[in-house]
């Protein structure tokens, strides 16, 4: 039988699945107030509160990022014990939220034995915001040769999860199209995400993807 505090985290973490972070944020912070130092609870906080880090102005989100992976840097010396898939999220968000995708990547091979859904997860997504990264600074082979590894990778993932409900692998295999400016591929994909994630068009993650084509 679920605890209290294992439905509530149910609950903000399919708000994310809506990618409704603010909300999820919201709620993570009540729960927090009640249950510090719960070790679920400080990562589902770390985690929104990067993530929704992700649309705001620049000062603000480098702030928000640099709580939420200290928080994180310290459950990770609290994970003896603990599942490869707790060792998943916390680790791959760490890295994220510090924006060390090459980090990522390596979790991703570190962790593909024990658990492959979760290691591809980790080595494609690392790969694709590498790729994105690179993009930015106009480093376009380097972008290319991670996003065509991206590809590698997410097919891999998909054939162990062919019904994956989560809207963001599919905006991080679009994003990896956009960059090799398969703009048809990029398509297709974004439509997949707008529709598991319930956000229009025009959400800040889509545009940000379809940036990324060449001119």
């Amino acid at each position: 039988m679920k605890t209290s505090i294992q439905i509530e985290l149910d609950a903000i973490v399919k708000l994310t699945h809506g990618a409704q972070y603010k909300t999820a944020l919201k709620r993570a912070q009540q729960l927090r107030r009640n249950h510090r130092d719960h070790f679920d609870v400080e990562y589902i906080y770390a985690k929104i509160l990067g993530d929704y880090a992700d649309e705001l102005p620049k000062k603000e989100r480098a702030k928000l990022k640099r709580e939420a992976s200290q928080i994180l840097r310290k459950l990770c010396y609290r994970l003896a014990g603990k599942s490869t898939e707790t060792q998943f999220w916390v680790r791959t968000n760490y890295y994220y939220h510090l924006a060390r995708f090459q980090d990522l990547i390596r979790v991703g091979h570190e962790l593909f034995k024990q658990n492959p859904l979760r290691g591809l997860y980790a080595i494609a997504g690392g790969s694709a915001l590498h790729a994105e990264a690179q993009a930015l600074k106009k480093n376009q082979t380097i972008a290319k040769r991670y996003a065509r590894e991206s590809l590698k990778y997410w097919k891999q993932y998909f054939k162990l999860s062919p019904r994956e409900k989560y809207y963001f692998p599919y905006t991080l295999e679009a994003m990896a199209h956009a960059i090799l400016n398969d703009e048809a591929s990029m398509n297709r994909l974004l439509k997949k995400a707008e529709k598991l994630s319930g956000q229009k068009h025009d959400y800040w993650e889509f545009k940000e993807v379809r940036s990324l084509l060449a001119g």
